[in-house]
């Protein structure tokens, strides 16, 4: 009897663990969906399940990864005006930061920040992705993408709110519109975001 009681508490704790949280994300994504207006142009968080985020980036071969090649943008009197995918920002001050940001606004441009640390194996992990990633040739002249070392620059993260790296955030007209937090969260799900976003 005893053992009959345990199993049926387990099959129902089975259930509550898997069923209830899927149903819980489906419903997020449905309100997310419905509520998405591209006209908004005030800044506003779109929460997405991360099964649906699965990349394909995965899949991408080494043969449609192309090296970077040269800008064919025209500098101006800004240096920064002649950043564009396939080169990984080094970010050194929380000034510069908000300079790309603004000037990646005028342009409509996307910008992928990576909050990153040192020690952290989930950093040194995702680091070859998101650099083979900014090399993608669909991202070229769409995505500006930034790294910024915490240890070093930790008023950078603290003014994004930022605790917890790697943690990408991406940005658009000046906001931040999406974010993903760990190493293999952005494994999974950072191709898709910035594919949604680089439009």
């Amino acid at each position: 009897m005893k053992t009959n009681v345990s199993i049926k508490q387990s099959s129902w704790a089975t259930i509550a663990l898997f069923i209830f949280p899927t149903i819980w994300m489906i419903c997020c994504y449905i309100l997310a969906v419905q509520g998405e207006n591209p006209s908004q142009k005030h800044c506003e968080s779109i929460s997405i399940p991360i099964h649906q985020l699965r990349a394909t980036f995965l899949h991408k071969t080494s043969s449609s990864v192309k090296p970077s090649s040269i800008s064919t943008i025209t500098p101006g009197s800004n240096p920064l005006f002649s950043i564009r995918g396939g080169d990984i920002q080094q970010i050194t001050s929380l000034p510069q930061v908000k300079e790309i940001i603004q000037n990646a606004s005028t342009t409509n441009q996307l910008v992928v920040l990576d909050f990153t640390s040192n020690n952290c194996p989930p950093c040194e992990m995702i680091a070859p992705i998101y650099h083979d990633l900014s090399e993608l040739e669909e991202f070229q002249s769409k995505v500006i993408f930034l790294k910024v070392n915490v240890s070093d620059h930790p008023d950078v993260a603290s003014y994004y709110g930022v605790d917890g790296w790697p943690t990408f955030q991406l940005f658009r007209n000046e906001c931040v519109v999406d974010s993903i937090v760990g190493g293999q969260a952005a494994k999974a799900g950072l191709y898709a975001l910035v594919v949604r976003y680089a439009q």
